[in-house]
């Protein structure tokens, strides 16, 4: 395991984020709600969010 999450895009499955350990530790827990992604991490109140990208 590298510690990290991997965002794709579909339908052509493009990678469009990473999401990598922080100062926080590894990612301890992730979760989708919505159209965000929610990565928290070992060490307790650190939490990484990722929004995709505007509709253009």
């Amino acid at each position: 395991m590298n510690g990290s999450v991997s965002v794709f895009c579909w339908p052509d499955r493009v990678l469009t984020s990473r999401l990598r350990n922080s100062y926080g530790g590894s990612i301890f827990y992730f979760s989708i709600g919505g159209d965000r992604l929610f990565a928290r991490h070992s060490e307790e109140n650190v939490f990484d969010i990722w929004e995709p990208p505007p509709i253009m």
